[in-house]
């Protein structure tokens, strides 16, 4: 999975002013429980967040990048004029699973849309509960899964491998 990163402030002089700004990236590879707490959210929000999604936002980015940093250091560090939008956008590529096999750009994440991320977060529902039933797994065990193992795992199953009987055949 392509990671994706967030700048902000982490060092402020005495007046306020930014004195050191550092960039975090997410880890390869991201849990497929936190992918569905990502479509969760999306499904659940509105378009003006009120307090308790605004936690659940900042919750949710520090989570994305495995607590490299804290809840109030991503609040402090945040530019005004942008924070909500830069939050949206890190749950949004974690959501859309859009880093797993293209490389994404900053342009490609802003214009990302799913028709319902209700209905996002019900084909992934229905997804990981096959995965329960076919694979006689708890879910726990499935959502525990990195989420690129999941989606590698669902191209897969499309073009399945034919079995030959020789190395030689294998290799032709």
């Amino acid at each position: 999975m392509k990671s994706n990163s967030i700048e902000f402030v982490t060092q402020f002089d005495s007046s306020g002013e930014p004195l050191k700004w550092d960039t975090f990236n997410t880890r390869p590879s991201l849990k497929l429980s936190l992918v569905y707490e990502c479509v969760d959210f999306l499904s659940s929000s509105n378009n003006s967040p009120n307090l308790k999604d605004l936690h659940q936002l900042l919750d949710l980015v520090v989570r994305i990048y495995d607590e490299q940093f804290t809840k109030s250091q991503l609040i402090d560090g945040l530019p005004l004029y942008k924070a909500i939008t830069n939050l949206y956008e890190q749950v949004t590529f974690v959501a859309s699973g859009r880093g797993v096999d293209d490389e994404v750009t900053d342009k490609e994440i802003k214009q990302t849309t799913v028709n319902s991320w209700g209905d996002y977060k019900n084909n992934l529902k229905a997804t990981i509960q096959d995965m329960v039933k076919e694979g006689g797994q708890n879910i726990n065990n499935v959502l525990d899964m990195p989420f690129y193992f999941v989606f590698d795992e669902l191209n897969g199953e499309a073009k399945k491998k034919e079995h030959k009987e020789s190395m030689l055949d294998a290799f032709t």
